[in-house]
């Protein structure tokens, strides 16, 4: 039924997780770049040496901020320390919403399952990811996207032993994802704010 609800409200032109991107042409502060890569680091889609590099960039630009320069050194700090950094540069803002890393994150994984929708292990690994994403954040979601992820989390673990689930793939997947059209602008601004990679599924 859930799935069935989700395919329904993405046909009435609805907002499928209560996330539809509202968003109109993206302007992104530093901070949000930050958002990006502090979220990405935890996934570990980004490494340190990719966050050195764009907090490099910023020093040469004349970017003045004790948390830059302790980005530009993370060649021996822990995972924690980093993660403890960036959040002391990001500080207190309404900026780095779930929507908006949704639409980064979500948007990637639309992007890489629409390059291969033949592929049974694509759909497989876009799931991986979606779980994954999911459960690295700390905000509660609404019942209807809850309930989902977790229809989500059942589908894969009996995709890996062979059987078939719930969700339709690649279908289902397409119907979940469409929504999420943000991501070539957010990654465009990204690439021009010196910090021009893309994420790195292992």
């Amino acid at each position: 039924m859930v799935v069935e609800n989700f395919r329904l409200q993405v046909t009435l032109g609805l907002d499928t997780c209560g996330i539809l991107a509202q968003i109109s042409k993206l302007h992104m502060t530093i901070k949000q770049i930050a958002c990006i890569q502090k979220r990405g680091f935890l996934l570990g889609y980004f490494t340190k040496k990719q966050i050195s590099f764009w907090a490099d960039n910023r020093i040469l630009e004349g970017y003045e901020d004790f948390n830059i320069l302790e980005l530009s050194l993370l060649k021996n700090k822990s995972d924690s320390e980093i993660l403890v950094l960036i959040d002391d540069f990001i500080g207190t803002t309404d900026l780095c919403t779930k929507d908006f890393l949704d639409e980064y994150f979500l948007g990637y994984c639309k992007e890489v399952l629409y390059s291969n929708l033949a592929d049974k292990e694509t759909s497989m690994n876009v799931e991986k990811e979606i779980l994954k994403y999911h459960n690295s954040l700390e905000s509660d979601f609404e019942d209807d996207l809850k309930l989902f992820i977790s229809i989500l989390n059942n589908d894969y673990s009996l995709r890996r032993n062979g059987l078939n689930g719930v969700i339709k793939i690649p279908d289902d997947l397409i119907i979940f994802l469409e929504p999420y059209q943000k991501f070539n602008e957010i990654q465009s601004q990204l690439n021009n704010s010196g910090f021009p990679f893309r994420p790195s599924w292992s």
